[in-house]
Formats: C-alpha cells, sequence, structure tokens
C-alpha cells in the first residue's frame, strides 16, 4: 500500500488514481522521481546510491533515503535551505518566499513563515499547491491570476490571508484543516462576494480524512440561486408594485370620470355673458367610460337657425357652422379644444311628422336633436333654461324669470322649420322657420376626461 500525496489516503501500490479523491498519483510520481534525494548538509543532488554527498562531502548514513517529499528543512543549516528551495524553483530570503521559477504542476510549501506579495501571480503552470504547517501568512495577490490552479491546501498555522491573496476565477477547491470563513471568502470570486453571507457553508464543504474541502463550484452555483431568488423577489415586488401604480391610476381615472357623473356641473371654455367674458357653466348629461356629453346650463347666444328662410337641414344650416367656427374659436383655448371630440351624430327624420332631417354629420359642436332631448329629459320643467343678459340683449326672448326658446337640429313639420323647446318647457315639433330671430342657442359637445 502507498499513500496519496493529496489526501493522505491509503491506496494500493498500482493505482494511478486516487480513490478517495481522484488525484493523478502517476502524474505525481513521474513529475517528483526526477527530484533524486538531496544532502542533509548543503542540499545538493546526490545519486540514490551515494554514502557521501559529491558536493560537501557529508556521510549520509541512513539519512540518504530522504527525498525532497519528506525533507526536514528544519534539520538543515539555512544555507542548505536556501540551495534546496533554489534547486526546486522557490526564491525565498529570509524565511519569507518571495517567488517561484519552478516548472511543476504540483507543488508543496514548508519551511518558511510566510509567502510574499505576489509570489505566484500570473504563474500559469501550478495547478496543486500544498502549504505544510508552519506558514503564519500569505500575501496580497500570492497566488492571483493563476489560470491552472485548481486545488490549494492551507494550513491552520496561517492566520494572515488578504481578499485578493486568490484573486482566481480558476480555482476549484481549497484545503483547509479546519474551516475559515474568512480564508474562504478571500478566495471565492467578486461575484459570490455579494451573496457570501447568504450560503450556507454546508452547500460547499466537504469533510475528508479530517480535512475541509472547499468547492468553489458549488458556492458559484449557490451564489446564482441566490442572485436568482433575489432577481425574482425583486421582479415581483416591482410587478405588484407597478399593479400598485395601475390601481391607483384607475381609481384616480375612475374617480375623475366619475366627477362628470349625468346631473353634475362644470366649467368649460368661455364666452360674452352680457358684462364680461366668463366662464361657460355645463351640464353632464351622459357619461360613457372616459367621456362626457354636456349641454350648456344656459342660453348663451341668439342666433338664426340658417340664414335665409329655405328648405334647409342642420347639415346645410348656418348655426352649425356658427357653432363649429365662430363659436368653437371664441369659446375654447387650444388645450380646451384638444378635449373636445369629433361627434357622429344621427339626424333622424321628425319623429311625428316624417320630415327629413338631412344626412347624418360629423361635428365638434352641436344642438340636440328630438330623440336626444326625450332621452335625456323627462319633463318640462327640465327643459326650461334661462338666458344670459348677453344673449337677452342680442335679441333672444325670454319671459320675466329670464327663460326662453332654444334650437334643436331636428327639421320641424316643413323643411324650412327647425324645432325648438318652448320657454315654458317642451318640445315643438312644428317647429319655426329657420329664419326666426327670437331663438337662442345651447351648443353640445362630447369631451374627453383624460
Amino acid at each position: 500500500m502507498k499513500t496519496c500525496p493529496k489526501c493522505q489516503a491509503s491506496v494500493s501500490d498500482t493505482a494511478k488514481f486516487c480513490n478517495k479523491c481522484g488525484f493523478n498519483i502517476k502524474k505525481y510520481e513521474e513529475e517528483n522521481t526526477e527530484a533524486g534525494m538531496f544532502c542533509e548538509e548543503c542540499g545538493a543532488k546526490i545519486p540514490s546510491d551515494s554514502a557521501f554527498c559529491p558536493e560537501c562531502g557529508f556521510n549520509l548514513g541512513d539519512k540518504s533515503s530522504l527525498t525532497v517529499d519528506t525533507f526536514d528543512f528544519g534539520a538543515i543549516s539555512s544555507m542548505a535551505t536556501a540551495q534546496l528551495f533554489e534547486k526546486e524553483g522557490f526564491v525565498v530570503e529570509d524565511d519569507v518566499l518571495t517567488g517561484y521559477t519552478g516548472k511543476k504542476r504540483s507543488i508543496v510549501i514548508r519551511g518558511v513563515d510566510e509567502i510574499y506579495d505576489s509570489a505566484f501571480e500570473g504563474n500559469q503552470t501550478i495547478t496543486y499547491v500544498e502549504i505544510e504547517e508552519g506558514i503564519k501568512s500569505i500575501g496580497r495577490k500570492s497566488f492571483a491570476s493563476c489560470p491552472s490552479l485548481l486545488e490549494i491546501n492551507i494550513p491552520a498555522s496561517c492566520k494572515i490571508i488578504y481578499d485578493d491573496t486568490f484573486k482566481n476565477d480558476s480555482l476549484k477547491t481549497l484545503i483547509l484543516s479546519k474551516y475559515n470563513k474568512e480564508i474562504v471568502f478571500s478566495c471565492v470570486s467578486d461575484f459570490a462576494k455579494a451573496y457570501f453571507d447568504e450560503i450556507d457553508a454546508d452547500d460547499f464543504c466537504e469533510k475528508i480524512d479530517g480535512k475541509v474541502y472547499i468547492r468553489f463550484e458549488k458556492i458559484e452555483q449557490k451564489a446564482q440561486l441566490i442572485k436568482k431568488r433575489n432577481d425574482d423577489k425583486l421582479a415581483e415586488e416591482k410587478r405588484k408594485q407597478e399593479e400598485e401604480r395601475a390601481r391607483k391610476a384607475r381609481e384616480e381615472k375612475l374617480s375623475a370620470y366619475n366627477k362628470y357623473n349625468a346631473g353634475t356641473y362644470h366649467t368649460f371654455g368661455a364666452y360674452n355673458h352680457g358684462i364680461m367674458t366668463k366662464e361657460i357653466d355645463w351640464i353632464v348629461l351622459e357619461r360613457n367610460g372616459n367621456k362626457a356629453l354636456l349641454i350648456s346650463k344656459y342660453i348663451i347666444d341668439r342666433q338664426k337657425f340658417n340664414a335665409n328662410s329655405e328648405n334647409t337641414c342642420w347639415e346645410k344650416s348656418s348655426i352649425r357652422t356658427w357653432l363649429n367656427s365662430t363659436f368653437y374659436n371664441t369659446a375654447f383655448n387650444s388645450q380646451e379644444k384638444s378635449k373636445i371630440l369629433t361627434t357622429s351624430l344621427r339626424n333622424n327624420p321628425n319623429p311625428q311628422h316624417g320630415t327629413s332631417s338631412g344626412n347624418d354629420t360629423y361635428d365638434k359642436i352641436f344642438l340636440l336633436s328630438t330623440d336626444e332631448v326625450n332621452k335625456y329629459f323627462k319633463a318640462d320643467n327640465e327643459t326650461r333654461c334661462q338666458v344670459t343678459l348677453f344673449a337677452k340683449n342680442n335679441g333672444a326672448y325670454c319671459d320675466g324669470a329670464y327663460f326662453g326658446y332654444w334650437w334643436l337640429r331636428t327639421s320641424g313639420q316643413f323643411a324650412q322649420n327647425a324645432t325648438y323647446i318652448f320657454y315654458t318647457g317642451g318640445v315643438s315639433a312644428m317647429g319655426y322657420d329657420v329664419t326666426g330671430t327670437i331663438f337662442g342657442v345651447r351648443p353640445a359637445m362630447w369631451i374627453s376626461l383624460d
């Protein structure tokens, strides 16, 4: 039986790999056969059958069986130790390992107190490093940027290590005499450092023959899982926040929309009221989602339905032109105009006399039809409307209480008549000549509430 150089497990004499840790024993033996034996006194390499050192003549005696793998550095002179280190490629000054020029992939470091800053930084060859007891500190970037380094064994005697000592993404395994969180933290990637406090040591530690094996791939995998969990949590929180914002926005919109429920009063635009220009008062006749149908609360002006007494209809009337040009441009600013919707109007025949009211039209400002009056007003007293001082002074009829007549867009009994509302309320289906001079105007329109 022989011992695995890496984990010290007992394996058969013919084994090429360790059955405990998988270490390549055959390769290790091939690399170290060239090491030969070294003089205990001066550290010179000697043939295996020599009784005396060919360099200093030291009587090797029974000590001639010592090889580099079992060499007791503490038992020889400092000069011999330095010579032996130099032969192995180690650069040592006053018990401090400052560099390595060797070519071995697997190395054992013993007999020094400290590994200095950047001693192995950038080494392209070393794969396995074992540091024996006695080392007290490992300097900054000592093993940084070593792309082939996969495993390193750090003893319990090492008390000082830095966060960039093993700044090396290729390191797969760290072997410790006992678990040391600070040492492990110094070896993990910058990515894993961000999640290290959330990773349980049991997720990446494995105990074999009294030593602790740190598996960095498992740390990285766990860090990825934690990142995904945290990202998913943040995404879910963000989704909930967006849902809540959307809900509040819907509620705010609905609240704003509900302010325009049927029967409510609002001001919008401005027009001459006799003494000065002032805001126009409107009544909401209907709210449909994010839009509302408004009609002026008062008769705001006096206008003929049409300039000439002739067969006409809403489509060809002068009052339609006046509403959608003069009144529209006078009463509303650009922001208010952006809220006024273009409405598709059904111009149905007179319901009692069958007189045609012309083609359907698209308008921003319009008069109500008889059908719409019957839909939105349930009693005559609801259709009674007062006249503004400006409309009265402009010729609109009004009684002592300032109630007056107002036009509808439906044709009357004859093609040269237009229907209207009495000053006492109620619809005149017979209508009046389109050039009537005492009738007032109550504009209507659909507006967007967004």
